[in-house]
């Protein structure tokens, strides 16, 4: 998705001025793999820590916790190109365990509530 965004001006630049065109294209790509097109270290580190700080606080299930670090886990290994495709199990997992955790976050809310 993060492809597509801002690609559209660069066919009208082309026309007008192909060397700039090709400057924005590679800034352009740059950026796009910046923001998570290249690998998921970034989120995956985050991830894991958030995992080990579940374990640590003792709030949550562990299986949300060790789901974390797994998931996180297979963000950080993005990193070698082998095991890039494990892109998408980090992005499917990440969907999924988002919304695992702020079902665990409103039921640890209700009964902080109720005490």
């Amino acid at each position: 998705m993060i492809a597509n965004i801002g690609a559209d001006v660069l066919p009208a630049l082309r026309s007008h001025d192909p060397v700039a065109a090709r400057s924005a294209f590679h800034a352009y790509r740059v950026i796009a793999n910046g923001l998570g097109g290249g690998n998921e270290i970034v989120g995956g580190l985050w991830l894991f820590f958030v995992g080990l700080a579940m374990m640590e606080a003792r709030q949550f299930p562990c299986l949300i916790a060790w789901t974390a670090m797994i998931i996180g886990g297979a963000g950080i290994l993005t990193t070698s190109p082998p095991l890039a495709e494990l892109t998408s199990l980090f992005g499917i997992g990440l969907i999924l365990w988002y919304a695992w955790a702020g079902v665990a976050l409103l039921q640890l809310g209700k009964a902080v509530v109720k005490d």
